[in-house]
């Protein structure tokens, strides 16, 4: 296996011709990370999730992140990512990289580590953040969970100490999930409506079959294959209504020609975004696919609609055998965070079949 340098130096040439309206196109260690934290030691030992369950047991009230940060006399910089990483001139950096999973996120998100974290920060900080994030009107800081409950959920045991992590859309900054699901027409079924089709029965469908059953589950269009003037006219409709309603003050459209060419925009994004995704997964060579979250799992089946995706078998099997865990701003306490941490380990040990690239 390629070193942590290796790995990242061969990422980072990855070309990203997406861009944003200014022509200004990122690279990749301003958008992709590897999931490393500093490491954090209580009495002189290493903070394992045994401590955490016994410190933290399921009906304790609230184990909320500062409950822990204040238990363990700890400062959320304690939490930091560990910069020694991505410090090549170093030993780690010459280490052999843990291709154990590959962790996927839906989009970045507009929060205090996005939009000037390039400038703020170091090369690979996305996805974490040692910022306190201002209530409005207000002059209390507010701690970044977020930040917390990640760290819980998928690091303490270090199984995926130094994966990398990063985002299906990127270059696409946007707290509001809702907005990007909207935008690229990805639709979440409802577990109530028993929409979902389990793993086993959805292994032994044709790929003609998959992508009838992800098109017939996941909304009216496909961005890849229905016709752009219906699409950026139900976009539009969309957002004249939210903005008579007031609901939401971004990005509105003036005319249905500035909705067909966003459609346009995005259809290209989300084609450059797959070819990304496949030269990610040949480098990293991940032997198992983690996502955060319902709507990053739909999204990562869209992909399934794009050609180069659907032609490569390898990275059709990473799809097909992924690993959902909930996203860590959902799990609103400790406890739940260890409980998706448990469940992600027994499902990589146990329940899913590693890929071999």
């Amino acid at each position: 296996m390629k070193t942590n340098a290796e790995i990242a130096k061969e990422i980072d040439n990855i070309q990203v011709t997406l861009g944003n309206d200014e022509g200004s196109k990122p690279h990749m260690h301003e958008i992709s990370s590897f999931l490393t934290y500093k490491k954090v030691t209580v009495d002189d030992k290493l903070l394992t999730s045994a401590r955490l369950l016994s410190d933290f047991p399921k009906d304790d009230l609230v184990p909320t992140p500062t409950n822990l940060l204040t238990h363990y006399k700890l400062k959320v910089t304690d939490l930091d990512f560990d910069e020694s990483f991505t410090d090549f001139s170093e030993e780690k950096g010459k280490s052999e990289f843990n291709n154990s999973a590959m962790f996927i996120g839906l989009n970045i998100s507009n929060t205090a580590n996005s939009q000037e974290l390039a400038d703020q920060k170091d090369d690979w900080y996305m996805f974490h953040t040692d910022e306190t994030i201002k209530k409005k009107n207000s002059k209390s800081p507010k701690l970044d969970s977020n930040m917390v409950y990640n760290f819980v959920e998928s690091h303490f045991d270090d199984s995926f100490d130094g994966c990398y992590i990063t985002d299906i859309i990127k270059d696409t900054i946007d707290s509001n999930s809702a907005n990007i699901k909207q935008n690229f027409f990805i639709s979440t079924p409802s577990r109530r409506k028993k929409e979902y089709m389990s793993s086993n029965d959805w292994k032994v469908l044709s790929e003609a079959e998959k992508l009838e059953y992800i098109s017939s589950k996941i909304g009216r269009y496909n961005l890849m294959h229905s016709n752009i003037t219906k699409m950026a006219e139900t976009l539009f409709k969309t957002d004249q209504n939210k903005k008579a309603s007031k609901k939401n003050n971004s990005g509105h459209f003036d005319s249905l020609e500035e909705a067909e060419s966003q459609v346009k925009k995005n259809r290209a994004k989300f084609i450059e975004c797959a070819n990304i995704f496949i030269q990610e997964c040949n480098i990293i060579k991940p032997k198992h696919l983690v996502v955060y979250g319902e709507d990053t799992e739909w999204a990562l089946l869209r992909m399934l609609d794009i050609d180069a995706v659907r032609q490569n078998r390898k990275i059709v099997d990473l799809i097909e055998n992924h690993i959902e865990i909930k996203h860590y701003s959902g799990v609103y306490s400790i406890a739940n965070a260890i409980k998706e941490g448990q469940r992600l380990l027994h499902a990589v040990n146990h329940n899913q079949s590693a890929i071999a690239f």
